[in-house]
C-alpha cells in the first residue's frame, strides 16, 4: 500500500491510541445509544461502498455482520475500534468469518476513494459505504444508532458525534446484539460465538 497522508496520520493516530489504549473515555452518546428492549431488523437501505457500488440490505444476507458508525476524520474512536475489530476478525474461526461494515456519517467528506484508503489500511476484508444524508438517516433511525454533526470551526473543520456501538447483524437481516463501548477483543470473540452457536441451533 503506498504510503499517503491519510496513511501516515492513521498510523500516528493508532500508534497513539495504543498507547493510551484503556484511557480515553466516549462520550455520552457513544456510551449508550437510545437502543430499544426488541431488536429490530435491517431496514431495506441503499448505499455506495468504498468501490464505487451500490449495497443494499441484500448484501448482507447469508453472512454475520459487525456494522459501525463512524467517519474517516475521526481522531479517536473510529481508528481504535477498527483496529480492535482487525484483531477480532483475524481470531474468528475461518469457517465463521465475520463481516466488518463500517457506515460513514460524513458523506460530504467521505468519498469512495478515501473511505477505500482508510478501510484498507485496517483491513482489506473490511467494507465501508456512505450515502445522501437521507439515506444514511433511513439506516442510522431504524437501527437506534445516533449521529450529530458539529459546528465547523473558522477553518471548515468539524467533528461528528456518534454511537461507538458495534451492531450485530444476522444473516436473517435480524439485529442480534448491541456491543456497547468499551469493546474487548476476548469478550466480542466469546459472545459473538455463543450468539450464533445459539442461533444455528
Amino acid at each position: 500500500m503506498p504510503t499517503t497522508a491519510l496513511t501516515r496520520l492513521l498510523l500516528i493516530i493508532v500508534a497513539l491510541a495504543a498507547i493510551a489504549a484503556g484511557a480515553y473515555t466516549f462520550q455520552q452518546m457513544n456510551q449508550t445509544p437510545q437502543q430499544p428492549t426488541t431488536y429490530n431488523r435491517v431496514p431495506v437501505f441503499t448505499l455506495g461502498n468504498h468501490l464505487g457500488q451500490q449495497i443494499t440490505e441484500q448484501s448482507l444476507e447469508g453472512q454475520w455482520t459487525l456494522l459501525f458508525l463512524g467517519y474517516t476524520f475521526c481522531p479517536d474512536v473510529c481508528p481504535t475500534t477498527l483496529s480492535l475489530l482487525n484483531q477480532l476478525h483475524q481470531q474468528m474461526p475461518a469457517e465463521q468469518p465475520l463481516n466488518v461494515l463500517f457506515v460513514s456519517v460524513d458523506p460530504d467528506r467521505d468519498s469512495p476513494e478515501r473511505l477505500n484508503e482508510y478501510i484498507r489500511f485496517f483491513n482489506d476484508d473490511f467494507a465501508a459505504a456512505t450515502g445522501t444524508r437521507n439515506q444514511i438517516d433511513q439506516l442510522t433511525g431504524s437501527l437506534y444508532l445516533p449521529y450529530r454533526i458539529g459546528e465547523p470551526d473558522s477553518n471548515g473543520v468539524y467533528l461528528v458525534d456518534h454511537a461507538g456501538a458495534l451492531t450485530l447483524i444476522g444473516p436473517d437481516l435480524q439485529v442480534y446484539k448491541y456491543f456497547n463501548p468499551p469493546h474487548s477483543v476476548t469478550d466480542l470473540t466469546e459472545q459473538i460465538s455463543a450468539i450464533r452457536d445459539a442461533a444455528n441451533g
